[in-house]
């Protein structure tokens, strides 16, 4: 009796990262795979393969998020495709073969940030408006500095908490404003 032993070829950093790249301008659904596929290959090499592909280590866990949670269920790929990857990965932590259609138009009915409202037992606001600041360094460190005073929490790489310490902090700016007058 033969025996015969079989190796597996490490993957090449270069040729994973460039399939990374490629799918990168196809489709979500595509990269994601391809991520999940490297993770679970060599996780050494991981961190190699996105920085090379050009990818955020946030945005290739939620896309290895998003492979681990579609890819056992049968479901409309374009319309997935059509509401995008932030929708995508928000969906990802709630969907199941029973829920998949409804929770898909909900995606394609609300933006990412209702759609994270609902899907976490909220309420949505209609009376809401949104806000974009951009921050040289040093204002982004004001800014950081002075909404921690008023109740905000560092949170990963971000802020939670920030919106109502904005408003915290306007209201006392107004008190004070108004005292001086």
């Amino acid at each position: 009796m033969e025996i015969v032993i079989m190796s597996i070829k490490p993957p090449n950093l270069s040729s994973l990262s460039k399939a990374v790249a490629n799918a990168l301008t196809k489709d979500f659904l595509i990269l994601a795979c391809r991520l999940r596929e490297v993770q679970n290959l060599d996780p050494d090499m991981f961190p190699q393969v996105i920085k090379i592909a050009g990818i955020g280590r946030r945005r290739a866990y939620a896309l290895i998020q998003i492979d681990n949670s579609f890819r056992k269920l049968d479901f409309d790929r374009d319309r997935l495709l059509g509401v995008g990857w932030a929708k995508a990965v928000i969906l990802a932590r709630h969907i199941d073969q029973e829920n998949c259609e409804k929770l898909l138009g909900f995606a394609e009915e609300y933006t990412v940030h209702d759609l994270a409202v609902l899907l976490s037992g909220g309420t949505l606001n209609a009376n809401q408006r949104v806000v974009l600041l951009y921050f040289s360094m040093e204002e982004y460190e004001l800014f950081e500095q002075m909404v921690r005073f008023f109740g905000a929490i560092r949170e990963g790489r971000g802020l939670a908490g920030k919106e109502q310490a904005l408003v915290a902090m306007m209201r006392a700016l107004r008190m004070h404003m108004l005292k001086g007058v």
